[in-house]
């Protein structure tokens, strides 16, 4: 499953992560995607 966003806010983004993270079988695993995928870091950096 997947899901796109144009945009979103700061604080939006930080809750959904966190629920992602809380209802995950491997949250280590999530984090690790997060943090590799190039789509999910902020503009300008």
């Amino acid at each position: 499953m997947a899901i796109e966003f144009d945009r979103v806010e700061v604080e939006s983004f930080e809750h959904l992560k966190q629920l992602i993270l809380l209802n995950s079988s491997d949250p280590d695993n999530v984090w690790e995607e997060f943090e590799r995928h190039l789509g999910l870091k902020p503009l300008g950096s």
